[in-house]
């Protein structure tokens, strides 16, 4: 999708990609002809995992309207924060000399290493990372954050 005109926080563009990426798997779930046992969704934006965990805070409508979406479709402990340096997604937002597309993100993902890291802080112990909400008042569109 390409940004909308109209003024948009990154949060909140960061937000439409997490719901994207839900009524993707929404669409690929129905169409499968057998039973996925687990997903797992990735985001770089602490700012979305901190909407989707939020238990306490209201939100402005657009917010709530696109988070009440992700959690109609998913779990909350299916979202995990993957740091924005191994976030394959952002490989394609930059250019890669073709010489190293083959050992890029984009094709081979994270390194084994991050999965373990994360399987060891949030599986066995039943732990899980805390992202804070942010104040909503610096979630209002504004022409310093917008993407044309």
């Amino acid at each position: 999708k390409v940004a909308p005109k109209h003024s948009h926080t990154i949060p909140r563009l960061e937000l439409c990609a997490a719901v994207m990426g839900a009524e993707i798997y929404e669409t690929v779930q129905e169409e499968l002809e057998f039973e996925v046992d687990r997903v797992t969704f990735f985001t770089d934006s602490k700012v979305v995992l901190g909407y989707i965990n939020n238990e306490t805070k209201r939100f402005y409508v657009y917010v709530r309207n696109r988070v009440d979406r992700i959690r109609q479709l998913t779990k909350q402990n299916q979202w995990n924060y993957v740091p924005t340096n191994l976030n394959p997604a952002n490989e394609a937002t930059r250019s890669i000399p073709a010489g190293n597309l083959q050992n890029s993100l984009w094709l081979n993902g994270p390194p084994c290493k991050f999965f373990e890291q994360r399987d060891q802080r949030t599986f066995p112990s039943g732990a899980t990372l805390a992202f804070p909400i942010t104040n909503p008042r610096f979630d209002l569109p504004s022409s310093s954050t917008v993407l044309r």
